[in-house]
Order: structure tokens, then sequence, then C-alpha cells
């Protein structure tokens, strides 16, 4: 879900803020709510553990960040929850 999502971002403007669903909240076992987002304008999904108070029928504005992790040569992504 992740690579995908990464691969869809790629070369877009960082600033550019996509439109989500809810379509799945999972609790671990600490009680880390994460929340699973139907990005529609890419057709991916993509999870972003933010505390959200919409419900699922409302749209989510989100922002993806990516990033390098110099250390160890990764490449990592984050949904940021946005409101305008």
């Amino acid at each position: 879900m992740d690579c995908e999502l990464y691969c869809k971002v790629l070369n877009t403007d960082p600033e550019t803020v996509y439109t989500g669903k809810i379509v799945d909240i999972d609790t671990n076992d600490l009680g880390k709510v994460t929340h699973t987002l139907y990005l529609e304008e890419l057709k991916v999904y993509a999870r972003c553990s933010a505390n959200i108070v919409e419900t699922a029928s409302s749209p989510i504005k989100v922002k993806v960040h990516l990033f390098d992790d110099e250390h160890s040569l990764c490449r990592k992504i984050r949904v940021e929850c946005v409101s305008e």
C-alpha cells in the first residue's frame, strides 16, 4: 500500500491536498488508533495515525510527505490530516 502511494505522489507538488474517506479504523493493544483512508484522486489506500474526529461519511483533507532516512537509506512516506 505505501509503495503504490509513494510511486503515485513521487513527482507531484508536496503541497497538494488530497481528499480521502475513512474505510477502516484499527486500534492496537496499546490504544494507538490507525485510520485507513481511500484517496479518490490517486485511487489508492493510505494509513493515517492522527486523531481524526470526522465520521466515515465526511471527506478528510490530507497531504502526503515523502522523505529519505539518511542513516538507513530508506524512503519514507507520511500522510498528514489537514484542516482547511
